[in-house]
């Protein structure tokens, strides 16, 4: 492994955040000067800018965060290369397809959609969307966890609704909002993106 990629976005004032969830503000709590030390004070939602979502998010009679092993987090992942699709395209399985031969229980799923070209944007939310078959083809492979450069794997609309691939009897995680750097391995890469849980509030 030549060098680490980091695909998350950054977590700033004003950042780009799902309709309905709180606005992101980064500000000085405190300084060298006047304390010490420096600190930052962060108002966000825990849905906000990369993340993982929990089955928790979706149910309340599924896992929190703090219910899922940290093994669920790392591990080698294959990257699907759905990129090139439109807006609001499903991703089914022949698409997966290259990507499920890849993938051994206990592997990483990495959804390239090329969607980061649109963080930001309203456009953002118009994203491919995993069908209940590629889920649960998704599922069947023994996939831990599901990263997606979109703010989900289900849609955001009024249309084309579908549940996404987590549930009581998975297990796992969707990592959402990733940057993706523009380019796909045709062979698993190493990955980790550890959770960060709320322990005032059940891990969502």
């Amino acid at each position: 492994m030549e060098s680490w990629l980091d695909l998350s976005v950054p977590v700033v004032t004003g950042m780009p955040v799902y309709p309905g969830d709180p606005e992101v503000e980064v500000s000085r709590a405190l300084r060298v000067a006047e304390h010490g030390v420096n600190v930052l004070r962060l108002h966000m939602g825990s849905q906000s800018g990369t993340h993982v979502d929990a089955p928790y998010h979706v149910d309340e009679a599924w896992p929190t965060l703090d219910d899922l092993p940290l093994e669920r987090f790392a591990g080698p992942a294959v990257v699907a290369d759905v990129r090139g699709l439109p807006a609001r395209a499903p991703i089914t399985p022949d698409l997966l397809a290259p990507a499920l031969g890849l993938l051994r229980p206990g592997s990483v799923l990495l959804l390239a959609t090329g969607w980061s070209r649109y963080w930001g944007t309203e456009d953002y939310l118009a994203h491919p969307w995993l069908t209940p078959e590629a889920a649960e083809a998704v599922v069947a492979a023994g996939v831990l966890t599901v990263g997606v450069v979109a703010p989900g794997v289900e849609t955001r609309g009024p249309q084309d609704v579908a549940a996404p691939p987590v549930g009581g009897g998975w297990g796992g995680g969707v990592s959402t909002r990733w940057a993706w750097p523009g380019c796909a391995s045709p062979r698993p890469v190493p990955w980790i993106y550890p959770p960060t849980v709320c322990c005032a509030e059940r891990g969502v």
